[in-house]
């Protein structure tokens, strides 16, 4: 804006405008910017609580799928990391992201399976927080064998499925 500033008072000197005029019409160019920034500041902080609002809804329903009231009276998707592989930390977070999004758009409750994992061979939530309620040691125990019940849905998941 500066520099539209130079090159318009440089033009307006050029055609022969008198300082009054200059510095009236400079007034008026910087009160034009500075509603100009305030159009901008408002348009961010309305966008900004527009965001807010989204996450606030979007973190909602994830802790809504994420920690059902009965683990076992609820539609699951069972993701087990593939031990037999040679993928580093980045790729198993990129295959755990890839699970979450399965779920999220399935609207079933994440079991990530890690037992075995060459990080801590007592899994994932040896070194990180559970996922949900449903993501108990004692709890994964179960559904790594399991298989479909009347009330649960069960889909194992290869973690490299999503590469």
């Amino acid at each position: 804006m500066k520099h539209l500033w130079m090159q318009t008072m440089s033009v307006f000197r050029e055609i022969g405008l008198v300082e009054t005029e200059l510095k009236i019409i400079g007034n008026k160019f910087w009160f034009l910017l500075g509603m100009i920034k305030n159009l901008i500041k408002v348009s961010e902080i309305e966008r900004k609580r527009i965001l807010d609002d989204l996450s606030s809804k979007v973190m909602m329903k994830i802790q809504q799928l994420q920690n059902p009231r009965d683990c076992m009276d609820t539609q699951l998707l069972i993701c087990k990391i593939n031990t037999e592989i040679s993928c580093g930390f980045g790729c198993e977070t990129h295959s755990l992201i890839g699970c979450i999004m399965r779920t999220l758009r399935s609207q079933r409750t994440l079991i990530y399976i890690s037992k075995g994992w060459k990080y801590a061979k007592h899994g994932r939530e040896y070194a990180f927080v559970p996922l949900n309620n449903c993501s108990t040691r004692s709890s994964t125990e179960s559904y790594d064998t399991a298989e479909d019940t009347g009330n649960a849905t069960i889909i194992k998941t290869d973690s490299n499925a999503f590469q």
